[in-house]
């Protein structure tokens, strides 16, 4: 017989198949099947969204006056501002997105797949989104790392060289930012809608004061 090498992925998956039957024929699919969930879940990719506000200006062609707009205002250019981020996209970045550039810790480089920038319409609100392919789920340290990543990607990287670059519209050259304070200004879906609910109880309370 001759050596056989181990490290091929048909070898490994031989030995894998001979461990499950093993397994099997001891009473031992109990811990099998929980074996199998836990890679499962471990391979499961789903997306998540993480929303953060959005600021602009337009600078109007007849003169030096530029009117400084929010994310209302900013609703009509949704199609402009997202050309304008599939223009500015490298090559490079085309699988994985901004995460290309993350140097930080091996866990949440493993877990975030892809981190592309964009802009959703919310109620008349444009707001900044970073669409993440996630495998697995992430902890709550390291959610709060990825958010810290996307505010920096927007402080002091991506964002500085986009919000520079104008967008060229009927009405002016439109310059739009996606700077926020830090991580915390940045939230996912679910605590997007919890502040919204918190605003909304406290304005009706306010109503019904006055």
């Amino acid at each position: 017989l001759l050596e056989v090498d181990t490290s091929t992925p048909e070898y490994q998956a031989f030995e894998q198949q001979l461990y499950e039957k093993v397994l099997e024929r001891m009473g031992f699919q109990d811990i099998l099947s929980l074996e199998r969930e836990t890679v499962a879940a471990k391979e499961q990719v789903t997306e998540l969204k993480l929303y953060s506000p959005l600021s602009g200006e337009l600078a109007e062609p007849e003169n030096d006056r530029r009117e400084v707009l929010d994310g209302s205002g900013l609703a009509a250019f949704r199609d402009v501002i997202l050309r304008g981020i599939e223009d500015g996209q490298f090559s490079e970045e085309a699988e994985r997105g901004l995460m290309i550039y993350y140097d930080g810790p091996s866990a949440v480089d493993e877990k975030v797949i892809s981190l592309f920038p964009t802009v959703e319409d919310l109620d008349g609100m444009l707001c900044g989104v970073a669409v993440c392919q996630i495998r697995g789920k992430l902890s709550p340290d390291e959610l709060a790392e990825l958010k810290e990543y996307c505010a920096a990607q927007y402080n002091d990287a991506w964002g500085v060289e986009f919000r520079e670059r104008a967008q060229h519209t009927e009405y002016g050259d439109l310059y739009v930012s996606f700077y926020t304070d830090s991580g915390a200004s940045i939230l996912t879906k679910e605590e997007l809608e919890r502040a919204s609910a918190v605003v909304s109880r406290q304005m009706k309370r306010g109503g019904d004061a006055r």
